[in-house]
C-alpha cells in the first residue's frame, strides 16, 4: 500500500511536468518544421475574462485543413489585456481566409496555423506539476530520506 501511495506521489507531478513541458516547449518549437498544408478559417468568436479592473480580451479561431484526403479541424485561442491589439490580431483572420497549417507528421490531427503556438493552459499544467513536486518534497522528503537510509544502510 505504501508503495502505491509513494508511486502516486512521484507519478502525478512527473506526468504534469512532462505534459506541461511538451505543451509549452517541445510542440511549439517543433511546429515550424512540420509539414504544411492549406487550411481555411471557419469561425472566430470573441470572449472576455476577468473583472472590470483586470480584464482580458480573447478570441477562439476554428480552422479546417486536409491531410492525405482526411479532413481535420483545429482550434487556436489567443488573448491579451490590450483590446486594441486583440482586435488587430482578430482582423488578420476573417472567416473564409486561407491559412497555411503546420501539422504533426505522425499525428495530423494536431495542426497550428501560427507556428510556435503554445496552448493557453501549457504553463498552468507545467507550474502545477512543479508546485506539487516541491510541496511533496517539503512534506515527504525527510520520510523518504529516512526510508532510503534504512533500506540501503546508508
Amino acid at each position: 500500500m505504501e508503495a502505491i501511495f509513494f508511486a502516486g506521489l512521484v507519478v502525478v507531478p512527473a506526468a504534469l511536468l512532462f505534459v506541461g513541458v511538451q505543451m509549452a516547449f517541445v510542440i511549439p518549437n517543433a511546429s515550424p518544421d512540420w509539414p504544411q498544408t492549406e487550411g481555411k478559417i471557419e469561425s472566430v468568436s470573441r470572449f472576455t475574462r476577468g473583472t472590470s479592473e483586470d480584464k482580458s480580451f480573447g478570441a477562439e479561431v476554428i480552422f479546417s485543413y486536409s491531410v492525405d484526403g482526411r479532413d481535420f479541424q483545429g482550434k487556436h485561442q489567443q488573448s491579451s489585456p490590450n483590446q486594441h491589439w486583440m482586435e488587430k490580431w482578430i482582423s488578420q483572420y476573417p472567416v473564409g481566409k486561407g491559412v497555411t497549417v503546420h501539422y504533426h507528421p505522425e499525428k495530423p490531427d494536431r495542426g497550428v496555423f501560427e507556428p510556435r503556438y503554445r496552448h493557453p493552459k501549457a504553463f498552468l499544467i507545467l507550474w502545477s506539476g512543479a508546485i506539487l513536486a516541491c510541496a511533496e518534497l517539503v512534506m515527504y522528503g525527510p520520510a523518504f530520506l529516512q526510508v532510503f537510509k534504512e533500506t540501503y544502510h546508508w
